[in-house]
């Protein structure tokens, strides 16, 4: 029987503006931090202005407001806050509150990338990597991901999978690609679950094994991504029923984090 592939669309992950410390449970929590923190980003904390700036850019504990927000979130990155570069950053790029600028984005991540702000190398990395600014250099990209990666941003070691699997910016490598993929996986990276799924059916960087592929199809399809559901039940059609409870039963019990119980 002839097997369909259902790969997710091939695009850079982009880390969110939304950066995790501002996000709160309820509008009180929020309010609190805002609170706590103004004084001392009027005296100058720059920790505290990027968390003002944040506040008013996302609406979160006060009225959303994108001219105080780049107010603060200026005053924060000229002294060399790398949040408050990043977020700028990814403003720019997106046009987010903002107009439109590439340039400045690019500046912008490069100034936090530097400091070693992994979300801001991942960034940095696509932004080498489509070309925008005119700057298309798949060298640099893989760098950028590659020093994202390292420090265990599961977007950029999906990146850098995607580049050893297409042998861009790095030696064509679809072994060293499921290293990067695994790796992402193991912290719920959706994309490469997906990835892996492929992989293990079709014996891509790795020997053929359709139960491991079912095992990271369902994986993944458990959180409603709708290409890992067309794998899943593709590939379904050719294990036994004993085989796919087997391999629910793994997946149920897999926690985040922790090795993959493979074939």
């Amino acid at each position: 029987m002839k097997i369909k592939f259902y790969l997710l669309p091939v695009f850079m992950v982009i880390q969110a503006l939304l950066d995790p410390v501002m996000v709160y449970a309820d509008e009180v929590a929020a309010r609190t931090e805002f609170n706590n923190c103004f004084s001392k980003a009027v005296a100058g904390d720059a920790e505290c202005q990027t968390t003002i700036g944040l506040s008013y850019f996302n609406g979160s504990g006060v009225w959303q407001d994108y001219t105080q927000a780049f107010n603060w979130l200026n005053k924060a990155a000229e002294q060399n806050n790398a949040v408050a570069q990043f977020s700028l950053g990814n403003a720019y790029l997106s046009g987010h509150g903002v107009w439109q600028d590439y340039n400045l984005a690019v500046a912008w991540f490069r100034k936090a990338a530097d400091q070693g702000n992994a979300r801001a190398q991942n960034n940095l990395g696509y932004c080498y990597d489509t070309g925008i600014c005119q700057l298309k250099d798949p060298f640099l990209a893989a760098k950028w991901y590659r020093k994202a990666a390292d420090q265990g941003l599961a977007p950029a070691q999906f990146n850098l999978a995607e580049k050893y699997k297409e042998g861009l910016g790095v030696e064509y490598d679809p072994a060293q690609s499921l290293v990067w993929y695994r790796k992402a996986a193991m912290q719920g990276h959706i994309f490469s679950q997906n990835r892996l799924a492929v992989a293990y059916a079709t014996g891509q960087g790795v020997e053929e094994n359709l139960f491991n592929g079912y095992f990271f199809a369902t994986l993944a399809a458990g959180r409603g991504d709708k290409a890992s559901i067309k794998l899943r039940d593709q590939y379904a059609k050719t294990l036994s029923t004993d085989e796919q409870d087997e391999a629910k039963k793994l997946v149920n019990d897999w926690k985040r984090g922790t090795e993959f119980p493979l074939r």
